[in-house]
């Protein structure tokens, strides 16, 4: 999909649901609406990122600094405690809008939600547990222990606020299946205005990591909040019958979300863990240089994401349909468009870092150039693997990523733990990309190519191929 098709569907009234292409129109159209609505929303979350980083770093200094970063990080390392329902969950809400009448939709909406709200509050006993009971002064290593008390009880808020976004981040995978995504993003933009005003609030009286990570958190959830209460005023989310929604939801999005779950535990581990890992070998400070390159190439990588996540339940629309034809094309866009535009703004911003970082920080933190040119290399690898992962969720093909993911797991996190100790920062992101790009490769395009050439149309019987 192109930038020529995006301008060409962005209308408000929808197309013809009554024939293949008006059906392929019109799936273009709500995609189109979501990465111009997830632009608006990602370009407010980078100012949001820029200010609190410019803000914060100055009187927080690299340590407190890289320990709420370590702090913050945690969100993308334990998202696979949701057990892969919100993932799955979108998957089944797109089945769910395709079928005549709203019961099956309402049912599927209401059941999920239940699933989600119960896993939230097992999550919040279990973590907060966690939270107090974990050797924080072994995980984020640091040099004052004044320090570790506010680690301690800033990971204690941290637990209360990731189990509540479960249930938030739900309402926010139901509105991706229906193909309105363009809602969730255009309900963001405000809510990020809000947490970053909070913020700006808290900086200005020098507050603590504790009141940092809340406000921070907070505008990441309000969007659901507000969502979710439209989803009642729809009719799609029917408190009466909640209990029986969820009994019979439940087996179905388990089964679904198994895998999905497999993909979420190995991704966090695989690479969500880094800041953890830098930070338990070299210390909180070794962190600060680290995360500040991996949010400068946000972006590059921010658009990505915008260009290929409302793919997700358009695949899954299409391959209900089998519209195979939609779904080659799609792709065939996406990716060219990933690469070029991934490996030219990786150019820039390498090219520009050392300024940009400089005055970022007020000259605090400067990463190495070595550290820079890694990071860009894993940014252009994380691009397009994302982008084929979008079709893959979207037409069901999970056992082959997760087969990947879990090699990645059992060798690549081991490997940055040695790179690490040995050899440093720079050379474990060269060599866990490296690793990355040939386990995708061989699995994807030798064991597993016959599967996926299926999934596009493209397998041929005998006979044809003679």
């Amino acid at each position: 999909m192109n930038l020529v098709v995006v301008a060409r569907h962005l209308r408000i009234k929808s197309f013809p649901a009554d024939t293949e292409e008006g059906r392929a129109a019109e799936r273009y159209r709500r995609a189109s609406w979501t990465m111009l609505a997830h632009a608006a929303s990602s370009a407010a979350s980078m100012l949001a990122l820029v200010l609190s980083i410019s803000w914060t770093v100055p009187y927080l200094g690299a340590e407190r600094f890289g320990a709420w970063m370590t702090i913050a990080s945690l969100a993308a390392v334990l998202s696979f405690l949701d057990l892969g329902v919100g993932n799955g969950l979108t998957n089944r809400i797109a089945r769910a809008a395709s079928e005549p009448g709203i019961n099956e939709l309402s049912q599927a909406v209401s059941g999920g939600l239940g699933v989600l709200a119960i896993l939230a509050f097992a999550l919040l006993l279990l973590l907060g547990a966690a939270a107090w009971l974990l050797p924080w002064q072994v995980l984020i290593k640091t040099t004052s222990d004044a320090l570790v008390d506010e680690i301690r009880i800033t990971v204690l808020m941290f637990a209360g606020l990731f189990a509540a976004s479960i249930f938030t981040n739900g309402v926010l995978r139901v509105y991706h299946g229906l193909q309105r995504g363009f809602e969730v993003f255009a309900t963001s933009v405000p809510c990020t205005f809000v947490g970053l005003l909070l913020l700006y609030i808290a900086t200005r009286y020098h507050a603590g990591m504790l009141v940092l990570l809340l406000c921070s958190m907070v505008g990441g959830m309000l969007p659901g909040v507000w969502l979710w209460i439209q989803l009642g005023r729809k009719g799609l989310f029917r408190l009466a019958g909640w209990v029986h929604s969820t009994k019979i939801e439940k087996p179905k999005l388990l089964r679904v979300s198994l895998l999905f779950f497999i993909l979420q535990i190995g991704t966090a581990f695989g690479w969500g863990l880094d800041s953890l890992i830098i930070s338990s070998t070299l210390g909180a400070s070794a962190v600060a240089a680290f995360t500040l390159v991996q949010h400068m190439y946000l972006f590059a990588a921010q658009p990505i994401v915008i260009l290929n996540s409302p793919l997700w339940p358009a695949y899954a629309d299409a391959n209900a349909r089998n519209d195979r034809a939609f779904i080659r094309k799609t792709l065939s866009s996406a990716a060219q468009l990933t690469l070029a535009y991934s490996a030219s703004s990786v150019v820039v911003l390498a090219f520009l870092s050392a300024p940009l970082l400089r005055y970022w920080t007020d000259g605090q933190v400067v990463p190495s150039a070595s550290l820079v040119y890694a990071l860009g290399t894993w940014t252009i690898a994380v691009a397009m693997a994302n982008c084929f992962a979008m079709f893959m969720n979207g037409m069901g093909i999970l056992r082959p990523q997760a087969v990947a993911v879990l090699i990645i797991v059992a060798v690549g996190v081991p490997l940055k733990f040695l790179m690490v100790r040995t050899v440093g920062i720079d050379a474990m992101v060269y060599v866990f990309t490296a690793f990355f790009a040939i386990t995708l490769g061989t699995l994807y395009g030798i064991l597993y190519r016959p599967q996926i050439e299926k999934q596009l149309g493209l397998s041929f019987s005998k006979i044809d191929r003679k």
